[in-house]
């Protein structure tokens, strides 16, 4: 995997995967049918060329002397049928996006503290932000536009839940998992409260849903 940059192959909605990893994120894809193999992966050029500063973090080694970093945390991707999304952690943490038609690489939120989950429905990007305690979204519009406002689902920090990171929605709430806390949380898109609705576990650090 190529960790400097995000790159694509051949498209086909059969069957998709990517890698995520320090600076960069590999994207693939094969064709694939019922009754014959899948096709080999064509490569194809980056879709993101490996991220500038401020993203590459200096560091220290031990006689003292700063060198540069080895690159960004990317800590989570989510693919539609137009946009690649991903977030960033980090002091200069973000989430993004970019057409896979090509085109300049977008900004749908900068500034974040620890944005480690990221979500996609046809309307709305939604991401959790581990270090600022808050769950978030942005119409997929509007932040390809570069117009219009953050939207908070979950008011920053929210001491019922104290460490979103990964993060899933269906047609009518979105769901994430609390690392602090050992928690399983719930919230109406239409609005209201956060719901726990588990409890007890240990760092949980991933969540997915059946039915889509």
């Amino acid at each position: 995997m190529n960790r400097g940059s995000v790159r694509r192959r051949q498209l086909h909605p059969s069957l998709r995967w990517v890698g995520v990893g320090l600076g960069g994120i590999a994207l693939a894809a094969a064709a694939s049918c019922s009754n014959q193999p899948p096709h080999p992966p064509v490569d194809m050029p980056p879709l993101v060329a490996a991220q500038p500063a401020p993203y590459v973090v200096p560091s220290s080694d031990d006689t003292g002397t700063t060198r540069p970093g080895s690159g960004v945390l990317i800590t989570d991707i989510a693919i539609d049928g137009t946009n690649v999304y991903w977030t960033v952690s980090g002091a200069s943490g973000g989430v993004f996006l970019k057409p896979f038609s090509g085109g300049a690489q977008v900004t749908v939120s900068g500034n974040e503290g620890d944005p480690i989950g990221i979500a996609v429905d046809q309307t709305y990007v939604y991401w959790a932000d581990f270090l600022n305690g808050g769950v978030f979204s942005k119409s997929i519009y509007e932040a390809s536009m570069n117009i219009g406002s953050v939207n908070v689902l979950v008011s920053p920090p929210d001491a019922s839940s104290p460490g979103p990171s990964a993060i899933a929605r269906d047609a009518n709430n979105v769901y994430w998992v609390d690392r602090t806390e050992g928690s399983v949380y719930q919230r109406a898109l239409s609005g209201g409260s956060p719901m726990q609705i588990a409890s007890g576990q240990t760092a949980p650090i991933a969540i997915a849903l059946d039915g889509g």
